[in-house]
């Protein structure tokens, strides 16, 4: 499955983005000059903006997709911001995967 995401920023600790649901990456634009000093990935879920469609999502499999895209790109460290659906992600994520979680900040989830 094909992702679309965007990194931000060429220095700094990893900070990742999780959209919630009716999402894309770009809703976090606002944030970005406030993150001066992190590299920051964004993406989009399955299904949303320019990410393909998953035949069936559940968090589990939504975890593992992030987990796949943080491999990916050789993130072996993040905090992870996430609202709504992207809340109930990160925190999901940070209890399989608590070596790669540095942070975390999930937000109305």
């Amino acid at each position: 499955m094909r992702t679309r995401h965007r990194i931000d920023g060429k220095t700094g600790p990893w900070v990742t983005f999780v959209t919630g649901i009716a999402n894309d990456l770009t809703m976090w634009d606002g944030q970005m000059p406030a993150l001066e000093g992190f590299r920051v990935l964004r993406y989009d879920l399955p299904g949303h903006g320019g990410s393909e469609p998953a035949p069936a999502c559940t968090i589990d499999t939504l975890v593992r997709d992030l987990r796949t895209l943080l491999d990916s790109l050789k993130i072996e460290k993040t905090g992870v911001v996430g609202l709504g659906l992207g809340g109930a992600i990160a925190q999901a994520c940070a209890i399989a995967h608590p070596d790669r979680v540095e942070r975390l900040m999930p937000c109305c989830c």
